[in-house]
């Protein structure tokens, strides 16, 4: 999914302006309990582009993927975007395998 965001950049001065950013969104489901390494791969980002991740608990709710809170802890620790892919890091905090999705928006 691309996103179109207006930005309001000050620059440390009062005159501000604004500049339109496109952002790129992506989503991708896993399953794993403890630290966690995923790739996530075929997306449209590289070395030096802005990664920022997310991680929540999916379930299946009345035939849906759903995300919702559960009673695991879940944490991102490392977001590296590489070519074409982005490797992030974390942790789940649960003695068994969860459903879990990593979200994803490149700036």
């Amino acid at each position: 999914m691309t996103i179109n965001v207006i930005l309001e950049v000050s620059e440390f001065s009062t005159a501000a302006h604004y500049q339109e950013v496109v952002m790129d969104s992506f989503t991708q489901d896993f399953r794993g309990h403890g630290g966690y390494e995923r790739v996530i791969p075929n997306v449209p980002v590289g070395p030096f582009s802005v990664v920022v991740a997310s991680v929540t608990e999916v379930g299946d709710i009345n035939g849906v993927v759903t995300p919702f809170q559960g009673a695991a802890s879940l944490s991102v620790d490392d977001v590296v975007p590489e070519d074409g892919q982005v490797r992030i890091r974390g942790s789940i905090g649960w003695d068994s395998d969860l459903d879990f999705r990593l979200s994803c928006i490149v700036g």
